[in-house]
């Protein structure tokens, strides 16, 4: 076997060298040139190593109201907006720009139509909401940002997210607050009457719409005085909540009915319900805070 000298394994490894960076770097320059890739920067006007990511998450309850914020920001801002998808590979586990990195450094990742799932909206009544989508469009100020909604597996937790990328930061967290100020003030389940079950892998994800009780004040027998005071309590702050909050007051009350059974505790939560129909209502056991980076009120009888 002929000994390579030193100087001749150096040139060789050289000339190998320069091949495989070669090559990479042809890899690369295809991959960017993918369609997914340009339909991002092409829009951003910037290539991925120059943007940012913002995200929010959301628990699964919540996907449906972000479905509905991101598409009443979308009509106020690109009403002709198409989302698009992400196909190929194990993407449960992926943030959006990972998905796209991929694409870039690999190919892994195609272009595509975005993932559909439903979710309901009331007890006969659902829509469809993306398990996985981006559109481009653009920020208050007019900072091109892509949009995206997915579902994502976190630590055997599954999460709905919001991602907005963009080459400004400010940008994109101002569609953020937006998307999720939206979010809030177009929630479908305000006013509702909810029950959240519990299961091992979906803690309090389990959601189901009931009926509003109709139960009238004849119908529920307390001692003199009683039903007036518990009236006073809940039916009146909610109808004074916004002079109390004018006024720098709170609105978190609290009220414990007890007894043996048969005492009326039912039939008074379930007139209080009725009572108030602009309000949104879950059984006292299953309320809970979502997981999300802003503190938001759990729904309240």
């Amino acid at each position: 076997m002929t000994e390579i000298e030193p100087h001749d394994a150096r040139t060789l490894a050289e000339s190998l060298r320069q091949v495989y960076d070669a090559v990479a770097q042809r890899i690369t320059e295809d991959n960017a040139r993918s369609p997914l890739v340009a339909k991002v920067t092409e829009h951003l006007g910037c290539p991925l190593s120059d943007v940012v990511v913002v995200e929010e998450k959301y628990r699964l309850y919540e996907h449906v109201a972000l479905q509905i914020g991101a598409d009443h920001y979308l009509r106020a801002h690109t009403p002709d907006a198409r989302w698009f998808g992400v196909v190929g590979g194990e993407r449960r586990w992926e943030s959006m720009i990972n998905m796209l990195l991929g694409a870039m450094r690999d190919g892994s990742r195609l272009l595509g139509l975005p993932d559909y799932g439903t979710a309901p909206v009331d007890h006969d009544e659902t829509i469809e909401v993306l398990q996985l989508g981006l559109v481009a469009t653009y920020a208050p100020d007019g900072t091109p940002v892509i949009l995206g909604i997915s579902d994502r597996e976190d630590y055997s937790k599954q999460l709905c997210l919001m991602t907005v990328i963009s080459a400004d930061r400010a940008a994109a967290g101002a569609v953020r607050d937006e998307v999720d100020r939206l979010k809030r003030e177009n929630d479908p389940f305000r006013g509702k009457v909810l029950s959240f079950g519990f299961s091992e892998h979906r803690e309090n994800e389990l959601l189901t719409f009931l009926p509003r009780p109709q139960l009238t004040r004849d119908e529920v027998i307390l001692p003199a005085g009683r039903l007036e005071a518990i009236e006073q309590h809940v039916v009146g702050i909610a109808r004074e909540a916004g002079h109390l909050l004018e006024a720098g007051q709170h609105l978190r009350r609290g009220l414990l009915l007890y007894g043996p059974p048969g005492t009326g505790k039912t039939h008074t939560t379930r007139y209080l319900i009725g009572a108030l129909k602009d309000h949104t209502s879950t059984p006292a056991a299953a309320r809970s805070r979502p997981t999300s980076r802003r503190s938001s009120q759990p729904p309240t009888t």
